[in-house]
């Protein structure tokens, strides 16, 4: 009896050991795997519209992929962005000076079309934490 017990409670441990690591895992994306799939769509679609306005799709990745995470890119002038994946813990930061160091304009944590996003030119990153 004391022999199950000692067993249910090293057992009762693991567990709780190892139940930090996964929680750790779930809220950022593995290496290599997807953190953000996006669609950029051209100044004259303002709502994810795409009748006609063929969008740059981009998928931004944990590294080692690339473009990875943490990484400032361009974009150019769009009018929407369809964030289609949004991998647990991480955001979409738009900017406005292509180095990303400026704080972030916007910054976005769900999924769904974002509108009304038409400037000169538009940076961004996908961090996750």
């Amino acid at each position: 009896m004391v022999a199950i017990q000692s067993l249910v409670s090293v057992l009762a441990m693991a567990l709780v050991a190892n139940a930090a690591p996964a929680e750790i895992v779930a809220r950022v994306p593995n290496p290599g795997d997807i953190a953000a799939g996006l669609k950029f769509f051209p100044a004259g679609a303002l709502n994810c519209d795409q009748s006609g306005k063929v969008p740059t799709v981009v998928s931004v990745f944990a590294p080692p992929g690339t473009p990875s995470t943490g990484t400032c890119l361009s974009i150019g002038q769009y009018g929407s962005v369809a964030i289609d994946t949004l991998a647990r813990g991480c955001v979409f930061e738009k900017h406005l000076a292509g180095n990303c160091v400026d704080p972030a304009f916007t910054v976005y944590t769900t999924t769904g079309c974002k509108t009304g996003e038409a400037a000169p030119a538009n940076f961004y990153r996908i961090v996750c934490t």
